[in-house]
């Protein structure tokens, strides 16, 4: 049985069996044939992963009529049956649902009926609740009554039960809207980061310090200096540049500051060291000391040399 905490003063702490109904599903031969759709659903343990059913069960792949369900001899349980998985490996996600409507079933569900108890104060209690410290661990997991009945459940007054749950669902709510603005932080981090980029290779960031040094030296004389460079070890072939790809943005000099200058990236590259493809690693030939560098070894955009092979 699970332990209760100290209690507040007008609290108690009843049975499961005490507030509720513990009820297992059915699965009549030849139910899952039905193609029929009609207004009476039964859920199987793999409806709680549809989408929609999150938090109270609406779709179910099997739709009865009144008189199929009769006919197959199911129970109807009522609208806000709280239903979680009671056999297999399910019982290890611990899900829980409620019924969004009276409904059934499968055997492989096992729901409580709340009696005289708000249900979505026993909902939100059964949160707390581990199905797979329940199950008896055996090769194909199941949990029984007898592991549902006697749990005890710390219970208030009525009108401070509905009071819980509101509070509860508001802090919820607010739990969801942090959830979200932090999930939109990394597009938003990474429009700033562009942002920022665009800013800084336009000039526009170091726009206060050219206008405090007008006199520094112009783009193109380093560029002068860089082709130079090339020239002494053998220039470049620049019948080999290709040409720019359609749809591809060419860079224009009238949106940077006059003392800048366009390149190519091959310009400004150490001589006789072109822009190369890496290699597959050949093996243990490889001289001793030097860093095999892979993708891998960036780790969030930071070259970790350590990790490298070498």
């Amino acid at each position: 049985m699970n332990s209760v905490p100290q209690l507040p003063d007008g609290w108690c702490s009843p049975t499961v069996s005490e507030v509720g109904n513990v009820v297992s599903g059915q699965t009549p031969k030849g139910i899952s044939s039905i193609s029929e759709p009609g207004n009476i659903p039964w859920f199987r343990v793999s409806d709680m992963n549809e989408p929609g059913n999150e938090e109270y069960l609406s779709k179910a792949l099997v739709q009865l009529s009144l008189e199929e369900a009769k006919s197959f001899k199911l129970h109807i349980r009522p609208e806000g049956t709280l239903v979680f998985p009671k056999r297999g490996g399910a019982i290890a996600t611990n899900k829980k649902r409620l019924l969004g409507q009276d409904s059934a079933y499968d055997l492989n569900l096992m729901g409580i009926i709340p009696i005289n108890i708000d249900i979505r104060f026993l909902w939100h209690w059964f949160q707390t609740v581990d199905l797979k410290s329940l199950s008896d661990g055996s090769n194909v997991p199941q949990i029984n009554h007898g592991d549902i009945e006697p749990l005890q459940i710390p219970l208030p007054p009525l009108n401070e039960q509905h009071r819980i749950v509101t509070k509860i669902e508001a802090l919820t709510a607010r739990s969801r809207k942090a959830r979200a603005a932090l999930d939109a932080i990394p597009a938003l981090l990474d429009q700033f980061r562009q942002s920022v980029l665009a800013a800084a290779f336009r000039g526009d960031l170091t726009a206060d310090w050219r206008a405090q040094n007008p006199d520094v030296d112009l783009a193109e004389k380093l560029l002068a200096c860089l082709t130079n460079a090339h020239d002494l070890h053998g220039g470049h072939k620049k019948g080999n540049a290709a040409a720019p790809t359609e749809g591809v943005h060419v860079l224009t000099e009238d949106i940077f500051p006059n003392t800048w200058k366009i390149a190519e990236l091959r310009d400004i590259c150490v001589p006789q060291r072109p822009i190369t493809y890496g290699i597959l690693k050949p093996g243990p030939e490889l001289i001793e000391g030097v860093p095999y560098i892979r993708v891998a070894d960036f780790p969030n955009d930071t070259l970790n040399l350590v990790q490298c092979q070498s």
